[in-house]
C-alpha cells in the first residue's frame, strides 16, 4: 500500500533530524516560520543561533558553504535560480509547509525566533557603518521582524518582554543600532546609520508604537518620562493611538500622558 503524503513527510524528517538534529531543525524552524523568505547567507547564519544560550549567536558556528542547508535539509528545501542574487532558500513545495506546521509547534518555534533575533541584536557591535548589514546577513531582519514572532508567541511575552527590555536602553549601543537598521517609526526605510541619538525617538515612544504594553509598563517602572515628545506621532500616547492599540493606550493615560503634549522637532 502507497505510503501517504505524511507518512512520506514522517519518513523524510526523521532521516534529516537523525543525521543532523540541532542544525536540521533550526534550519526547518526559521523557513517555516519566517515572515519573509531568507537568503542562502541569512540561512547559513540562523544555525548559529542557540536562544538558550548566551551568547545566543556564535559566529564561527556559520556555515562557510551557504549552500550547505540544501545538503542538510536534502528534499525539504531548494534554492533560487543560481543567475539571480541573493539566491533564497525555500520549502521545496507548500505541502511541506503545512506538514512542518503542523510537526513544530508554532507558538514554541516563533518563542524560539523572537529571543534569538534580540539576541543577535544585542550581540552586534557598535558601529555607524552599513558593514554591519554585510557582515551579518539577518540584522536586518532581526530588527524588523523580532516584534512580529514575539506576537506570534503571545503567551511568552512576559519572558520576551524581560529580554526586550535590554534593547530598549538607550545607554545600550544595540538601541541606536536596532533604529538604524530599521526604524518603526519609518519602515519604510532602507537602513540609515548615519542616525544619531538625538535624531530618533525614546525607548517608550518605540514600544508604544509597537504595542509592546509589558515593555511599556517595564519601563514606566524604570522611571521612563511618559511624555517626552518626539518621533513622527510626537508622543507615545498618540503613536499607540495612531496604531490602534487600546491596551497600551489604556495603560498610558491611566499613568498620565498628555494627549496633547506635542514635540518641537
Amino acid at each position: 500500500m502507497p505510503r501517504s503524503f505524511s507518512e512520506t513527510y514522517d519518513h523524510i524528517f526523521f532521516k534529516v533530524t537523525e543525521r543532523h538534529p540541532t542544525y536540521a531543525m533550526r534550519i526547518l524552524q526559521w523557513l517555516t516560520f519566517s515572515a519573509r523568505p531568507l537568503s542562502a547567507a541569512q540561512v547559513a547564519e540562523v544555525v548559529a543561533i542557540d536562544a538558550a544560550r548566551d551568547p545566543a549567536f556564535d559566529y564561527d558556528e556559520v556555515m562557510e558553504n551557504p549552500l550547505e542547508p540544501l545538503n542538510i535539509c536534502s528534499t525539504f528545501v531548494t534554492i533560487s535560480d543560481p543567475a539571480v542574487e541573493p539566491r533564497m532558500i525555500t520549502l521545496a513545495h507548500p505541502s511541506i509547509r503545512d506538514y512542518l506546521y503542523d510537526k513544530l509547534r508554532g507558538n514554541t518555534c516563533h518563542d524560539t525566533m523572537a529571543k534569538g533575533c534580540l539576541k543577535y541584536l544585542l550581540q552586534l557591535p557598535e558601529t555607524s557603518s552599513y558593514e554591519v548589514v554585510q557582515t551579518f546577513k539577518l540584522a536586518r531582519y532581526c530588527a524588523e521582524f523580532w516584534m512580529y514572532h514575539a506576537r506570534e508567541a503571545e503567551e511568552h511575552m512576559d519572558s520576551t518582554s524581560q529580554m526586550a527590555i535590554q534593547l530598549f536602553s538607550i545607554e545600550n549601543p544595540a538601541y541606536l543600532t536596532w533604529i538604524r537598521l530599521y526604524d518603526p517609526d519609518m519602515p519604510e526605510m532602507e537602513p540609515d546609520f548615519s542616525k544619531t541619538m538625538d535624531q530618533v525617538a525614546t525607548p517608550l515612544y518605540y514600544a508604544a508604537l509597537l504595542g509592546l504594553s509589558n515593555v511599556v509598563e517595564l519601563l514606566l517602572g524604570k522611571g521612563a518620562d511618559i511624555n517626552t515628545t518626539g518621533g513622527r506621532h510626537g508622543n507615545a500616547v498618540q503613536a499607540a493611538m495612531a496604531e490602534g492599540h487600546e491596551s497600551v493606550v489604556k495603560l498610558l493615560l491611566d499613568k498620565g500622558a498628555d494627549v496633547d503634549a506635542h514635540s518641537e522637532r
